[in-house]
């Protein structure tokens, strides 16, 4: 049994945005950036269905109410930040989707393997497929803001 259905379709957006007005513009910002901005963002937890398709292409209603992944990583002017998803499928078909922020790429790389890693192990499965996506920036205005997500579409 299931409640609200299960989504077979994903999509990994990414962006950066910037403001000198304040964190939530530039958070606005780099949704507009990762195409994400005219949309209700729901926040689930990390679990893909069986065989679950990745798509690059989608288009999503202006007002729709959209689950996602979601992960980012504010700073200020003259500072690095990096946020990423990691998306991985086990022997079973199933996937799981972890999220990290940092400073580096490399540090949320090694953030995300790690989780990855861990959330198998909890679950006594073995990763056969791993994606990660990772969005890194340097702020030059007063505010930035990294932000990668995972969109679970219908």
């Amino acid at each position: 049994m299931h409640c609200l259905g299960i989504t077979k379709k994903i999509a990994i957006v990414s962006g950066f945005g910037e403001s000198d007005k304040s964190e939530i513009n530039a958070f606005d910002n780099a949704l507009i950036s990762a195409k994400i901005h005219d949309c209700n963002l729901i926040k689930v937890s990390s679990i893909l269905a069986k065989e679950t398709e990745i798509v690059k292409e989608f288009e999503i209603e202006k007002g729709s109410f959209v689950p996602c992944v979601l992960s980012s990583s504010k700073t200020k002017k003259g500072e690095n930040t990096s946020s990423g998803v990691g998306i991985a499928f086990n022997n079973e078909g199933y996937g799981y989707v972890m999220e990290a922020q940092g400073e580096t790429k490399q540090e949320v790389k090694e953030k995300l393997e790690k989780r990855i890693q861990e959330m198998a192990e909890n679950r006594n499965q073995q990763t056969t497929k791993t994606q990660l996506e990772i969005k890194e920036s340097k702020t030059n205005k007063k505010y930035g803001c990294t932000l990668t997500a995972v969109i679970y579409l219908f």
